[in-house]
């Protein structure tokens, strides 16, 4: 067998992006999502020759360093806009399907139809032919297992949008996430990373925390969006009872669940409020989202 034909090759940014709920039928943020792809490919290679004239100088190639700096900083900014871009369109289609789950089939398609005027009167350039955009929200009303979908998709979404946002705020905002008038640190100032070649910035995301977020490593993790994470989400009712718990760092709670059977696990680690992502001294997860009753 070829080997080439063998080896799994990893899908683009814009193979992923496609997929996803209220994104796969949009040309125009598919438009955007190839801009991002073809940039992508073009750092990766800028990258490969960046890393290798350092090692060749033995010294940092200051203009060719900087060049690609100012690429990659472009490209994450174009990254975040487009995700909280997509994501305003999740948030938007739940909240409208969210209202009108307890009305009748006829009051259903009534709102419906004023979801369509509406875009016809706010968008005076919308041709009838583009109604791609308004597409979602008759899925959303007719479809359960796309509402899913959906839920799926801005949950599975949170850790890399978030690490963008908190970039973001370094690198155009020069401030600490969630600290209005604070100064980042070194904002815009990145190091090559010795084994890719691609840029990375320390991001202090409080006083006493710093994540190292390299262009690669966000670039690498945009296929986790395609993941399914609702075993790990908690239920809605226990998101709100953690929210006013004390930070144990920047994204995490840290808390006792408790599950159906009984047993208790301190030292759940809670993400965004509503994600398990580990549990103190357990190397694997013992339990799901669904099997927490309560947490302390």
């Amino acid at each position: 067998m070829d080997k080439t034909n063998s080896e799994q090759v990893d899908p683009t940014i814009r193979q992923v992006l496609s997929q996803l709920p209220a994104f796969e039928d949009d040309i125009y943020l598919g438009m955007q999502a190839t801009n991002l792809d073809v940039v992508d490919r073009q750092l990766r290679e800028l990258e490969k020759e960046l890393l290798q004239t350092y090692i060749q100088l033995e010294r940092t190639p200051t203009p060719q360093a900087i060049f690609v700096s100012a690429l990659s900083q472009l490209w994450i900014f174009g990254l975040y806009e487009l995700l909280r871009t997509w994501r305003q369109r999740l948030s938007d289609l739940l909240t409208f399907s969210d209202a009108l789950s307890d009305l009748s089939e006829s009051e259903k398609s009534t709102a419906l139809e004023n979801r369509r005027k509406k875009y016809e009167n706010q968008s005076p350039y919308l041709d009838k032919t583009d109604f791609f955009i308004f597409r979602p929200y008759q899925k959303v009303v007719a479809d359960e297992d796309y509402r899913v979908r959906l839920i799926n998709a801005r949950n599975s979404s949170e850790p890399l949008f978030c690490k963008l946002e908190a970039l973001r705020m370094s690198l155009a905002k020069h401030e600490i996430p969630g600290k209005q008038g604070s100064t980042a640190l070194a904002p815009g100032y990145g190091r090559i990373d010795m084994t890719t070649g691609s840029i990375y910035w320390q991001v202090a995301l409080s006083i006493t925390e710093i994540d190292i977020v390299s262009r690669r490593t966000l670039s690498d993790e945009v296929p986790s969006l395609l993941e399914d994470v609702s075993q790990f989400i908690i239920s809605k009712s226990l998101q709100k009872k953690i929210k006013p718990f004390p930070k144990y760092s920047y994204a995490l709670k840290c808390v006792t669940a408790i599950l159906s059977d009984g047993r208790k696990f301190p030292g759940t680690l809670v993400a965004w409020n509503k994600m398990i992502v580990g549990v103190l001294e357990c190397e694997d997860l013992p339990f799901s989202g669904s099997d927490i009753v309560d947490v302390q």
